[in-house]
């Protein structure tokens, strides 16, 4: 756990790569670049799942590619806290302390 998995997603194909969350332009075609992060040993949504020691992990792995390809990184809102139990509050802090040297976004939809 604490791993990130590295997906090119490009004309609804989707393909392996050492890529994450950004939009770049290759081969004069946007290609989106997403990170699954892998911050919980179990899924459902019985109980509490999130390990934050894990998402910590997941989370600097990410920040880590983005600085040396230059990436942008967005997160979710509430990342890790509804359906995986979280506490927003203690990962919002997580995520502080692992982007405090790099930029990232956090998208909230409207409900």
């Amino acid at each position: 756990m604490g791993h990130c998995q590295w997906v090119e997603v490009k004309e609804d194909i989707v393909e392996e790569n050492d890529t994450l969350f950004v939009y770049t332009e290759k081969e004069g075609k946007m290609v989106k670049i997403v990170a699954n992060l892998f911050g919980q040993h179990e899924i459902g949504t019985d109980r509490k799942r999130t390990e934050e020691a894990f998402l910590r992990k997941a989370l600097e792995a990410m920040k880590e590619k983005a600085k040396k390809k230059g990436y942008s990184c967005a997160l979710p809102y509430e990342l890790g806290s509804r359906l995986g139990g979280g506490d927003w509050s203690e990962i919002l802090r997580i995520i502080k302390e692992v982007f405090h040297d790099y930029p990232v976004t956090i998208y909230r939809l409207p409900m």
